[in-house]
């Protein structure tokens, strides 16, 4: 077996192996490989082959803040903010400000939590999974879609302000 046939195995170090029709240690051929591995080769080919990122694709955003993208959900929806940041189970709000929160604010699950009054990053992500369901709903969906193109409107009015 060669050494490269090793990747694939779990093998303790010491275990001995046939290779080539001689026992060898199977522990010192790999630590050969990995170091190998370790010490640039794939690194090199990748550079031989990398080509500069095209500026033209990146944007640059001011993100928004999440009291602003609060705002505009409690407009859209017609609730309160308290409700927004009330916990409460199945709230189809909570999970769109969870989901513009990330979005428009740029902030990680964990933050969007802390700022909603949630459990954790975990509980925003549950309510991010429910939202395609929700979204089956005409009336949720319509209020979900101006909220997304009034934030849209928004950020390009603060991208634009010096």
């Amino acid at each position: 077996m060669s050494p490269a046939g090793w990747w694939g195995m779990r093998l303790r170090p010491g275990t001995m192996a046939v290779q080539g029709g001689r026992w060898k240690n199977v522990f010192s051929e790999t630590k050969r490989i990995t170091s190998d591995f370790l010490n640039g080769w794939p690194q090199e080919r990748l550079d031989k082959h990398a080509r500069p990122e095209d500026v033209s694709f990146g944007r640059i955003t001011e993100p928004l803040s999440a009291q602003a993208v609060l705002a505009v959900l409690c407009r859209v929806f017609h609730v309160e903010q308290e409700a927004l940041l009330r916990r409460s189970r199945r709230s189809a709000p909570r999970a769109a400000a969870a989901r513009f929160l990330t979005l428009y604010s740029g902030l990680s699950q964990r933050e969007a939590a802390t700022v909603l009054n949630m459990g954790s990053g975990a509980a925003v992500c549950n309510q991010l999974k429910t939202l395609p369901e929700r979204l089956k709903d005409k009336a949720f969906r319509a209020a979900f879609q101006k909220a997304d193109e009034t934030l849209k409107e928004l950020r390009k009015t603060v991208a634009r302000k010096p």
